[in-house]
């Protein structure tokens, strides 16, 4: 998987430090038609005498709807970053630093403000390491992670990937994405984010051809389990990851694509009676993204609004956001730009009043990628 958050860590420190700890599983569902799998535990996270954690992980997740239902953004432009807002101020831009042991991820905001991600300062973990062999993607080093901080009023944890030249470090992509929430204010942001030198200037992207990319995409969501759900009511978090594919075509200057071989992993889950669940196991599933025609400007960006959730036994599945990023400033053996990355935010809503928000980051690269 693109990357791997504990949320087990999330929802122990929102709780204060107790309730149980253990292990879960994530789930991208609305969760819907179908009861939890077996591996379904109600003790490992959330005893059911534990309710200061059942209740501030509902808290938690009502707050992230309520941003999908406020302000949603766009991708926006340096590298590329959006999310969903309640009560926060917007991120506007993203920058990054990476210097083979330290990793520093900074949202600078609409207000004037900057929340920072630093593993020299905050809590980190590193979940994952990945050879020039390796890698999934590229044929470059990387790393997966957590970087973040936690109290018993909120939490703020940013999950992602950075990969290196094995040569040059400053030749680095940085992605991911943050979840924020202040429990005292009800505030709450959910958001992903590209970012590296590659990605900060203006791509030469040709005028004719077509190039396909191929990589990873994942991210972090939040449901509600409406009156189609296995339990109605019930407020679930958890992580989502899947295989990315786009087509750019260069002569149109147009780009499509999307996720599929969807994974869900990590799940933590609050029922109305008071009983949380965990379900850390990855879970193969048929959900599937796609991502409408984009136009590409002339610096190798795009944004797309066209964006569609689906699942063969879930029919009539809205979804709404959008979606976007950008060419990589190098280009691959062929002459065209070696990789893309981007971002995308949706919110998803079943006939039965399922709701589901997540948003992600995504990165493909061409065959030739040097």
């Amino acid at each position: 998987m693109f990357y791997r958050l504990v949320l087990s860590v999330m929802f122990v420190l929102l709780a204060g430090c107790g309730g149980g700890g253990g292990n879960g599983g994530m789930t991208m569902r609305p969760p819907v038609d179908q009861p939890p799998p077996q591996n379904y535990d109600t003790q490992s996270a959330f005893q059911q005498g534990d309710r200061p954690a059942v209740e501030s992980a509902v808290q938690t997740a009502q707050a992230f709807l309520r941003a999908s239902q406020e302000t949603v953004s766009d991708p926006r432009f340096g590298s590329v970053v959006q999310g969903f807002y309640h009560r926060t101020s917007p991120v506007q831009r993203v920058s990054s630093a990476f210097t083979g042991n330290r990793h520093t991820v900074s949202l600078h905001r609409a207000d004037g403000s900057t929340t920072t991600y630093d593993t020299s300062r905050d809590q980190a973990l590193l979940s994952a390491t990945y050879t020039a062999t390796t890698n999934p993607i590229t044929n470059r080093p990387a790393a997966d992670g957590y970087i973040g901080q936690a109290t018993t009023n909120g939490l703020r944890i940013m999950a992602g990937r950075v990969e290196w030249s094995s040569t040059d470090v400053t030749d680095y992509l940085s992605g991911g994405y943050w979840l924020q929430a202040d429990l005292s204010t009800g505030s709450a942001e959910l958001g992903a984010f590209i970012d590296g030198p590659a990605f900060d200037m203006a791509a030469d992207v040709p005028v004719t051809g077509t190039a396909t990319y191929t990589g990873q995409a994942a991210g972090a969501y939040v449901a509600r389990g409406g009156s189609d759900s296995w339990a109605p009511g019930v407020y679930e978090l958890g992580e989502f990851g899947g295989r990315l594919r786009l087509t750019a075509d260069f002569g149109r200057q147009q780009i499509s694509g999307g996720v599929d071989q969807v994974i869900l992993s990590n799940a933590y889950g609050a029922l109305p009676n008071g009983q949380g669940y965990a379900n850390l196991a990855p879970q193969s599933s048929d959900y599937e993204l796609t991502f409408g025609t984009a136009s590409l400007s002339q610096a190798g960006t795009f944004t797309g609004r066209n964006v569609q959730l689906t699942h063969p036994l879930l029919p009539g599945i809205t979804a709404t956001g959008s979606w976007g990023g950008r060419f990589s400033a190098v280009d691959d053996s062929a002459g065209n730009p070696r990789a893309v990355a981007g971002t995308a935010a949706v919110s998803a809503s079943t006939p039965g009043g399922s709701q589901t928000v997540f948003t992600g980051a995504f990165y493909g690269a061409t065959e030739r990628f040097e």
